[in-house]
């Protein structure tokens, strides 16, 4: 379980000392309103608890923000500015905002073999159809006015995993070849996913082979 008032705290405290763009409240007040901060980051792979979602978005932020700083060194704000970075981030997953409803499902015991009925969560049909990306991007669009390069970065933040029928491998290929701010939100978003937020990674100890001295 996760302390979801310390992780909104968390969330508000990075998006009010960063952004300063026009509409901001207000976003913050939709989110306040909405399931975001209790909703979980999916049904049952990564974050999929509640506080999960916005736990995730936080990641996601401290990964990119490393992630550049490894592209581009300790200047990399000249690049691009701490507010575009802290909006595609934190706000890359909105479409996950009643995506997802409380349920139950059936699990075995592999030592009795049997079935249990334990809590989770399950997909809300009812939920928008949109793509991951063009959700999140329609959502926030209806408080800030977005660049282009944010709303490529959100828009395929997904990489392969969220292709339409309009679209393909090759524009994606297109796209992060031309902004690299949208290949590395897709880096940092599997990082969060499938390194920090993954029970089953191991980190090892690490001693560095040319010491000084």
């Amino acid at each position: 379980m996760v302390n979801t008032a310390k992780l909104q705290e968390e969330f508000e405290t990075l998006v009010k000392a960063n952004i300063k763009r026009d509409g901001i409240d207000k976003l913050l007040q939709y989110l306040e309103s909405s399931d975001f901060y209790t909703s979980p980051a999916s049904t049952q792979y990564h974050g999929s608890y509640a506080g999960g979602l916005v736990e995730h978005s936080i990641n996601v932020y401290y990964c990119l923000t490393n992630y550049l700083q490894y592209l581009y060194g300790p200047n990399w704000e000249k690049a691009f500015s701490l507010e575009t970075v802290t909006i595609v981030s934190l706000f890359h997953d909105l479409c996950k905002i009643g995506r997802y409803k409380p349920g139950t499902r059936n699990v075995k015991d592999p030592k009795t073999g049997q079935w249990n009925t334990i809590p989770t969560y399950l997909y809300n049909e009812n939920h928008n159809p949109m793509g991951h990306g063009s959700a999140s991007v329609f959502i926030i669009q209806q408080y800030l006015k977005l660049t282009e390069d944010e709303i490529g970065a959100i828009y395929w933040h997904m990489g392969a995993f969220d292709l339409g029928i309009y679209n393909s491998v090759k524009d994606l290929g297109n796209h992060m070849q031309k902004h690299t701010l949208t290949f590395a939100l897709h880096m940092s978003d599997m990082e969060a996913t499938y390194i920090v937020e993954n029970p089953n990674f191991e980190p090892v100890d690490y001693e560095p082979t040319n010491k000084e001295g």
